[in-house]
């Protein structure tokens, strides 16, 4: 719901066709997205693109949800 509702605020998308959310991939630290939002003005494209990440880190973090991180466990023998 997050997601969809950031394209669907936007003024520069378009609501015919809607914009889409698809879940494309569960890996090891991420559950990866793809947003599909299709702008008015094609020229507009990479700054619409930019606006919708923005807007979703903003509220992910608003919504409590963490973007996970790869993390190692380091064990070190002998001396250091």
């Amino acid at each position: 719901r997050i997601l969809l509702g950031i394209p669907r605020a936007h003024p520069a998308v378009l609501e015919d066709p809607a914009p889409e959310v698809h879940c494309t991939a569960l890996g090891e630290s991420a559950v990866e997205y793809t947003v599909i939002a299709r702008a008015a003005d094609y020229r507009q494209r990479w700054a619409v693109e930019n606006a919708i990440r923005e807007e979703a880190l903003k509220a992910f973090a608003e919504a409590g949800i963490e973007i996970p991180f790869p993390q190692r466990v380091v064990h070190l023998r002998g001396k250091v």
